[in-house]
């Protein structure tokens, strides 16, 4: 019909039309730019990767920049860091690697007896666990399911941290913050963030898995 500007008619012809080749060019354009930002990607990652590996500690942990906890030696906080850099190698699929292996090996023995994460081994007080740091280190513990070893470490620290939710606790804070001269600072949300990421994934594994312990099932609840 003359004069039909629909698909087919004379102006709506989007195949083999002007228009048409335009929107197919930019369409290459954006694919090119696209693969462009994979490699790129690629190479900050690998990059970072490398300076994982350099900076970590001969014992296998991590020291982060802007967190601490006040009842290290040194006032650092090896928990949080190593807890966010086992975190990275999970999601990146390397959590077989060595640099990650000695991680969590690390993260396994800064434990403290009652099941909970807090200053680490240096610390004369590493009974004080916390919640932020037991959430952090168990959902950490979590990227190695295939480790018997670690999933030990797992089930005392989800016994914890459920018995902390039940008690009210992920609604207290620690000053885990550490600015320039020595400004600590907690943030309420922390706790309650940390311990949903934890006890969602110790939930989705727990259905990967036939049985359940006592605490598995209480998270099924």
């Amino acid at each position: 019909m003359a004069g039909d500007d629909g698909p087919g008619g004379e102006g709506g012809g989007v195949v083999g039309g002007g228009a048409g080749g335009a929107d197919f060019d930019e369409l290459g354009g954006g694919l090119g730019r696209f693969a462009e930002f994979g490699e790129r990607t690629a190479l900050a990652t690998q990059g970072g990767l490398r300076y994982l590996a350099k900076s970590q500690r001969a014992d296998g942990s991590w020291s982060p920049l802007w967190f601490g906890n006040q009842n290290h030696p040194r006032e650092e906080n090896p928990v949080y860091g190593t807890a966010k850099v086992l975190m990275a190698y999970r999601d990146l699929d390397r959590i077989d690697t060595q640099q990650a292996q000695r991680g969590l090996t690390w993260l396994r023995t800064a434990q403290n007896l009652d099941g909970s994460w807090g200053a680490g081994p240096e610390s004369t007080r590493s009974s004080l666990g916390s919640v932020e740091e037991t959430a952090l280190a168990v959902e950490a513990s979590l990227s190695d399911p295939s480790n018997g070893v670690m999933r030990v470490a797992v089930e005392k620290g989800l016994e914890w941290l459920v018995d902390a939710v039940e008690s009210g606790k992920q609604l207290e804070t620690s000053p885990i913050g550490f600015y320039f001269a020595k400004l600590w600072y907690h943030e309420r949300l922390y706790p309650q963030i940390f311990t949903v990421s934890a006890l969602g994934r110790a939930l989705r594994a727990s259905h990967l898995r036939p049985g359940l312990n006592p605490t598995e099932a209480r998270l099924n609840v």
